[in-house]
């Protein structure tokens, strides 16, 4: 059988066994039945009212609503026989319950929070009863194997939202992967929890693999430190934390590689620990407390100062930026999207008193949304929403398409739920954009088992767009399918003035069917617009260069890379006349280029592969590279020259073979 009729296969199981939309099985009583596939023919909503029509077949009912779904069920009317039942209320949650002689034969769940998001997405209220929560969280994090290497590569998807409040203390946030949590106020002082962590992995006792997962918009009241030891494919954003925050498990070797803090504020102290490498942006702390091999800093109230390379921080003083959009939620609008304003020459966090009031630019209306689910729709059904729709929600899921998702026309919105994973069956890319003032947030695109040219294009070749925005996009090469997988580039970007916030855009080196002739890709992105700005961008063990710069005038703030640890041989890797393929590669068109804090890392598996530059750029005046480091993971100095020909002598006790280069410049 081809892949794709197998996938196709799966993908027609999972569908049927998950039915129509199923809203929980938290039992309580009235109703006591277990819930079952629902024979509804839909839920609709109209001026304020809920209409609920099912398949009766002379059968008779009780309805039970709750205006939250693990809150208290009342019954709202009994005897139904025509299969049909009004509420005058928007939001509640339905059990419709087949009832024979006064007992509950079958119950069926539904609402239209729960036909919007669907059967992946929680959406919770701090009315909802606290242990049925806690133990909905612990299911799905116990249940992903968070802990274990069973996790990483798992095709569960879940976001939690979180509607305005204060949540019991019993009910702790505990990320695992592909799980994201988000507060659906308008700012994170509307919603309040007591603990937020993430661990480090139970089974190697660290943090060095806790990819795809992030936390938003919402107030961590804790009598605790909050942990947040994560590394790349992480986000922590708009969160508010009354308290200190830790990057990295303090106890232990609890070792984090790499990861991104934006629009937060930290009441005490940010301590990085064994964190490798981390990028903060428009934040504001009491403190900041650690140092290690590459920490940067952009428009943050409270950075730290030191001479580099004795202190490994890079400071940017402020930052124009826009920053992510959000869901939020009110019982008059239901659920929208804000999308926020641009900052100019910004410090801090958006949301301070300062700042509130100018903060959002538009909201995106819930009628003005269409909500894609991975067990209904089609890359051609999401592509055909954008006649009509100004967003589309990916709820959380796996997509596997048969041609690229298409976001055309200006000011489009492309927002992900709960790590949404788009895969390509048949070569073809996933996700393309054609226009300006695009936004593409929280999506992780994976390639497929047939070999893709391109995986993601923002804007096309010859075509007149700008101002795009990736937020929280991930771009992955193999690891996931039991299958070899390929694309030969992973992202390319045209479009002018776009800006790219925490991208981690990987060629697997662990996981399923990895090695140099197994999970092929050769690049990892090609930046061809001008004026190109990326705040977070991470790339790693492609087998040419990771990053290839063509744009005029660009900017990197934090590039962190690991290169291409299965190289076979130094023949089968070379760059003309030169040993390997430079991490990044700025093209000899190029007149003005800058990028700070960076760190290029070797550690290959065959000894005596060398490559003789991290780091090439144009030997051009208006090239600048600042703050750029090189690490010898197997303690191997593999990488002969930081950047160009210039190399620098290891630093006294590395350890690692660590080399620090200030500035290079011509």
């Amino acid at each position: 059988m081809k892949f794709k009729n197998l996938l196709m296969a799966t993908i027609g199981i999972a569908v049927s066994a998950a039915g129509a939309l199923a809203c929980g099985d938290d039992g309580e009583k009235p109703p006591t039945a277990p819930p079952s596939k629902a024979p509804f023919v839909g839920l609709s909503v109209e001026n304020g009212n809920t209409a609920l029509k099912w398949k009766a077949d002379g059968k008779t009912y009780d309805v039970y609503s709750s205006p939250s779904r693990y809150g208290e069920y009342e019954l709202k009317e009994s005897g139904i026989t025509d299969g049909e039942f009004t509420d005058g209320s928007r939001f509640n949650y339905y059990k419709v319950c087949e009832v024979n002689g006064g007992e509950i034969v079958k119950q069926y769940e539904i609402s239209e929070e729960g036909e919007l998001f669907g059967k992946n997405t929680f959406v919770l209220s701090p009315d909802d009863d606290a242990d049925k929560v806690k133990a909905a969280i612990d299911g799905v994090y116990g249940g992903r194997a968070a802990e274990d290497k069973m996790g990483e590569f798992s095709e569960e998807r879940t976001a939690f939202l979180l509607k305005s409040g204060t949540y019991n203390k019993k009910i702790e946030l505990n990320v695992g992967y592909y799980m994201t949590y988000a507060g659906l106020g308008e700012t994170p002082n509307d919603v309040t929890v007591s603990k937020l962590y993430c661990n480090n992995r139970k089974d190697i006792g660290n943090a060095l693999c806790n990819f795809w997962r992030g936390a938003e918009n919402f107030t961590v009241n804790s009598t605790v430190k909050t942990l947040w030891a994560t590394s790349q494919s992480s986000s922590l954003r708009s969160v508010n934390i009354n308290g200190d925050l830790d990057l990295s498990d303090p106890t232990g070797e609890g070792y984090a590689s790499g990861g991104f803090l934006a629009d937060c504020n930290v009441a005490g102290t940010v301590s990085s620990g064994q964190q490798q490498q981390w990028f903060s942006r428009n934040s504001k702390w009491k403190k900041w407390n650690g140092n290690m091999w590459n920490m940067c800093f952009a428009g943050i109230d409270g950075a730290p100062s030191g001479e580099y390379p004795a202190y490994k921080y890079t400071v940017e003083e402020t930052t124009s930026m826009r920053e992510k959009p959000f869901l939020t939620f009110d019982a008059t609008n239901g659920s929208r999207i804000a999308v926020p304003a641009v900052r100019e020459n910004a410090v801090g966090y958006s949301w301070s008193e300062d700042n509130i009031s100018t903060r959002i630019e538009k909201y995106i209306p819930q009628s003005d949304i269409y909500f894609a689910r991975a067990d209904r729709d089609t890359a051609q059904t999401i592509t055909d929403a954008y006649k009509t729709h100004s967003a589309v929600v990916l709820t959380p899921g796996v997509y596997y398409t048969e041609s690229a998702v298409n976001v055309q026309g200006d000011g489009k919105l492309l927002y992900g739920m709960g790590l949404a994973t788009v895969i390509p069956l048949d070569g073809n890319e996933c996700l393309v954009t054609s226009g300006s003032d695009i936004s593409v947030s929280g999506v992780l695109f994976d390639a497929g088992m047939t070999r893709s040219d391109t995986l993601v294009s923002i804007g096309k070749a010859g075509e007149s767009s700008r101002d795009a925005r990736l937020f929280d996009c991930y771009f992955r090469v193999g690891g996931f399918l039991e299958a070899n997988t390929s694309a030969e580039c992973s992202l390319k970007v045209y479009s002018d003035d776009s800006t790219l916030d925490n991208l981690w855009i990987w060629r697997a080196d662990h996981g399923n069917n990895i090695g140099w002739s197994k999970n092929n890709g050769d690049t990892g992105a090609e930046i061809y617009g001008d004026n190109v700005t990326a705040y977070t961008l991470m790339a790693e063990h492609y087998k040419k260069h990771n990053v290839s710069w063509y744009g005029e005038n660009g900017k990197i703030m934090f590039y962190q890379s690991e290169i291409a640890y299965d190289v076979p041989t130094q023949s089968v890797w070379r760059d003309k006349t030169k040993r390997g393929f430079s991490s990044l590669h700025v093209d000899d068109g190029v007149n003005v280029f800058t990028a700070r804090g960076l760190g290029v890392y070797s550690n290959f598996h065959v000894s005596g592969i060398r490559l003789d530059s991290a780091i090439t750029v144009p030997k051009k005046q208006g090239i600048t590279i600042e703050h750029a480091c090189t690490v010898a993971l197997n303690r191997t100095q593999s990488i002969i020259n930081i950047v160009n020909d210039v190399t620098v002598e290891p630093e006294a006790n590395a350890g690692l073979l660590n080399r620090y280069l200030t500035k290079y410049r011509i």
